[in-house]
């Protein structure tokens, strides 16, 4: 095998670890906004596992509890149902990369109602992330669209430090601190740590962050994270604010770019 071949092996890997740890706990902020969701997983107190082959590295668990799921990441000991769609390829064509979709291994069959309704769940990532045009126009599927889209942004730097060819090279030259990204004036945050060339990102505030980076609003952070906002027209205008140590959060930005090319790629 060539060194390109095992590098796209690896992508693939990497790919599908992102669908699950990244993609796939989405779920846990639609179901807790959308009621149309909510109600597919009323009362469930199950885990609902989702797999790409047999390697535990390579399996997420959503365990729900009175309805609301937590993501988890590897199997779960008793889950009520198995989605194992047997290789990293096929799973990240499931989830809207490119390339052939085959069969799903299900177990669990006999609880149908479970298995139905979260096929139908699992619908509502690309409803938001793919929005179709009457969606788009809703505001509060725009302030959801816009904490998922930035969810997406800040937790999947980790994932592009770790693959792409260009990226530990800038990660090593990030200065050791946190940024944080917020949407005001009550929307979702989150944060990054870079340390020694590393990083991890986490739901929530970095009280001590070294850097920040602020949306005005629901709809200028949509905007800015779709690309429909120039982000230095939105910092004109006083809707997106980057403060602190600058240079750490736009030398972050640049990695964020590669987020949506390594999972569509």
């Amino acid at each position: 095998m060539t060194v390109m071949e095992e590098r796209t092996v690896d992508m693939d890997m990497l790919k599908a670890r992102m669908n699950l740890q990244l993609i796939a706990p989405l779920l846990e902020d639609i179901v807790a906004h959308d009621a149309g969701a909510a109600a597919l997983v009323k009362g469930w107190n199950c885990a609902v596992q989702i797999q790409a082959g047999s390697d535990p590295a390579l399996a997420v668990h959503l365990a729900f509890a009175n309805g609301r799921p937590t993501a988890v990441a590897g199997p779960h000991q008793r889950p009520a149902v198995v989605l194992n769609f047997q290789s990293p390829q096929n799973l990240n064509a499931h989830f809207g990369a490119p390339g052939e979709k085959t069969g799903v291994k299900v177990r669990g069959l006999w609880r149908f109602i479970i298995l139905k309704n979260f096929a139908k769940l699992l619908t509502y990532i690309k409803r938001y992330l793919k929005p179709r045009e009457e969606q788009e126009a809703d505001p509060a599927a725009q302030s959801l669209r816009a904490g998922l889209l930035l969810r997406i942004s800040v937790m999947g730097l980790p994932f592009v430090a770790e693959g792409d060819p260009g990226a530990q090279k800038v990660v090593s030259n990030i200065p050791d601190g946190a940024c944080a990204w917020r949407i005001k004036p009550d929307g979702p945050a989150f944060h990054v740590m870079v340390r020694g060339g590393a990083l991890s990102a986490a739901a929530g505030d970095a009280p001590d962050a070294a850097a920040r980076v602020e949306f005005k609003d629901a709809p200028t952070a949509l905007a800015v994270l779709t690309g429909k906002t120039d982000p230095m027209k939105a910092m004109v205008k006083g809707d997106f604010a980057i403060t602190g140590q600058t240079q750490i959060a736009l030398m972050l930005s640049s990695l964020q770019q590669k987020i949506g090319k390594i999972l569509n790629g």
